[in-house]
């Protein structure tokens, strides 16, 4: 499956159809997001994990890098010999932190957490050629505003969006809304979605049920500590990769 957009090429993301047998499946991607506090040795953690298998994308925010930047342009290197779009995650407060970072590291684009951030400007300063990624919380109307604007993809889940209405609600019920968004979301749009709050084997197996391009994978993997990549392993087959 090729899809382009926002001019980025996006050869063999997002759901693809498998046979197996009479019965076809869907195969959603793997988007790993990183700790926010990462150890000097972590590289060796994320070697393990990507040595597993296909991972998609690596996603790393900009603030995990301050004060050492060199662990940063590391796993920037290590996740691209694997194959990984390495990504920078950045707010309004750090976006020029992250542009810096993306021309220094050649890492691969942006993902905005802020749903606000203006994507068509941002598309425009970084070029054609980088993934410009937002995150759209539960929003239809950002991610339409997202899609706009020009991102290579929308992330949905609900962090940042607990606050907006002042409620908690279980993680069974939060990620029940998620499903019934993502099943609106491909229903209406082509633009590959990556979806958040994946916090257990069973989420993975729903998700990818439900259609998602991209599963966003983080504790579920480093919880694991040095089990990462047999974790990641089984991640992957639930994710439909051989």
């Amino acid at each position: 499956m090729i899809i382009v957009t926002g001019g980025f090429l996006l050869e063999n993301y997002g759901v693809t159809i498998k046979m197996a047998g009479d019965k076809a499946r869907y195969q959603s991607q793997i988007y790993l997001t990183l700790p926010e506090n990462l150890p000097e040795s972590f590289g060796e953690l994320l070697e393990q994990a990507l040595g597993a298998g296909s991972v998609a994308s690596v996603m790393m925010r900009v603030t995990s890098a301050k004060g050492n930047e060199a662990l940063g342009a590391e796993l920037c290197k290590l996740s691209q010999d694997h194959g990984a779009a390495f990504l920078l995650g950045v707010d309004a407060d750090n976006l020029g932190q992250g542009q810096d970072f993306l021309k220094r590291w050649q890492a691969d684009g942006l993902h905005l957490f802020d749903s606000t951030m203006p994507v068509k400007a941002i598309r425009k300063q970084v070029g054609p050629d980088k993934i410009v990624g937002s995150f759209c919380g539960l929003s239809r109307h950002q991610a339409m505003l997202a899609g706009e604007g020009g991102a290579d993809y929308i992330a949905v889940g609900h962090e940042g969006e607990r606050n907006l209405d002042g409620v908690i609600k279980s993680a069974r019920e939060e990620f029940d809304h998620i499903l019934v968004f993502l099943k609106w979301y491909l229903e209406v749009f082509e633009l590959p979605v990556v979806v958040w709050d994946c916090g257990s084997y069973e989420d993975v197996g729903r998700l990818v049920a439900g259609g998602a391009d991209f599963v966003a994978v983080n504790d579920l993997v480093w919880q694991a500590g040095q089990r990462a990549g047999p974790t990641m392993e089984y991640v992957l087959k639930l994710a439909g990769h051989e």
